[in-house]
């Protein structure tokens, strides 16, 4: 479902912090059902699973044979040996060191920015602004993490969707969104035990605040916002 979309999605960009993400949103789908449902539903489950067993190996097949033959091209497998050369690299030195060599540049940087403008922050689009006006502390963060230049601090966010909302939004933006998410979560663990699709967007939601930890996935808060609002809508009791 959107949940396999989203593990998809995440692995594709080769994100760490996607990684460990998916494997908690994927995690947290079958705990919750386990935890929710009773016996008799899951006894329904597989026998449901085990009547359609041969239009599921039909399937399994079908998808192993083009996997195959998708391997078996020279484009693919330069894709791929490219792609597992870019993620040997951003585990180089363990998972804490590549964070800290990635990322730590940019939450001192977007720290600096934030706390100049607390409150309210510095306000939507105006970030790369306010990135120029810090310039020398850029430059000589640079000089200190990436010497060779190999990796220089740039872009439109600073890598953590919590550190970003309160560099543009202050702190009052901050409270706001993180009250937000709060009260959707609630809403979803209440309607848990009766609803499958409140455990997907359970799991969802863990690995969306976790990845965002370390990234920041949509370029714009209204996206996020949108989101909320037709959830909010679809949920009974939020």
């Amino acid at each position: 479902g959107d949940l396999s979309a989203v593990v998809l999605a995440g692995t594709a960009t080769l994100s760490r912090a996607g990684f460990l993400a998916g494997l908690i949103g994927v995690l947290t789908v079958p705990l919750l059902y386990l935890y929710g449902r009773p016996r008799l539903e899951l006894r329904r489950v597989l026998a449901t699973l085990a009547s359609n067993s041969r239009s599921l190996l039909l399937h399994a097949l079908v998808a192993i044979i083009l996997v195959v033959a998708l391997l078996l091209t020279p484009p693919t497998r330069r894709t791929l040996d490219a792609s597992f050369r870019n993620i040997s690299g951003r585990f180089r030195g363990g998972f804490l060191s590549s964070v800290q060599e990635g990322r730590q540049p940019y939450f001192v940087v977007g720290w600096a920015i934030w706390k100049k403008n607390l409150w309210l922050g510095v306000g939507p689009g105006n970030y790369e602004r306010a990135l120029q006006q810090k310039r020398a502390l850029v430059e000589t963060i640079e000089a200190n993490w990436y010497p060779t230049g190999s990796l220089p601090i740039q872009g439109s966010h600073v890598h953590s969707l919590y550190l970003q909302t309160g560099v543009n939004f202050g702190i009052l933006g901050l409270v706001a969104f993180l009250y937000s998410f709060l009260r959707l979560l609630l809403a979803l663990l209440r309607d848990t035990r009766g609803s499958p699709a409140a455990i997907e967007g359970v799991g969802l939601l863990a690995a969306f605040l976790l990845h965002n930890l370390l990234d920041v996935t949509f370029p714009s808060l209204g996206i996020e916002m949108g989101i909320l609002l037709g959830l909010a809508f679809n949920t009974k009791r939020l």
